[in-house]
């Protein structure tokens, strides 16, 4: 799925659940996630995460994030029912016909499908 594609699902999902005065979708094709910060006048980077392997990845990018531009990472904890579940997995699941209807919203799930059409 291409770049365009997946920031506009996420921008469907902030639609969806009315948050599109508080946030948006930005997207980083090369370079330093923070210096893209720093350039929309973040104050702060957030980040969700799914288990302990989520965070032992995350937790030296976000200190090295502040070490160079002092911007906090605030991190989101996925509900525990979902701890298993990767964009891979859905994937996978989906190219080979399940319903993956569960981890995904409707907008996503309609965009998976004209896709795969």
């Amino acid at each position: 799925m291409d770049l365009e594609t997946r920031v506009a699902m996420a921008e469907d999902v902030i639609a969806e659940a009315g948050l599109e005065a508080k946030c948006s979708v930005q997207s980083l094709h090369s370079g330093l996630l923070v210096k893209k910060a720093e350039e929309l006048g973040a104050n702060a980077i957030v980040k969700g995460f799914r288990n302990s392997a989520d965070i032992d990845y995350e937790l030296p990018m976000a200190k090295v994030n502040h070490d160079l531009a002092g911007i906090e990472t605030v991190f989101i904890a996925s509900d525990g029912n979902y701890g298993h579940v990767s964009s891979s997995l859905v994937k996978e699941v989906f190219a080979l016909g399940g319903d993956i209807s569960k981890y995904v919203t409707p907008s996503v799930l309609k965009k998976m499908q004209e896709g795969k059409e």
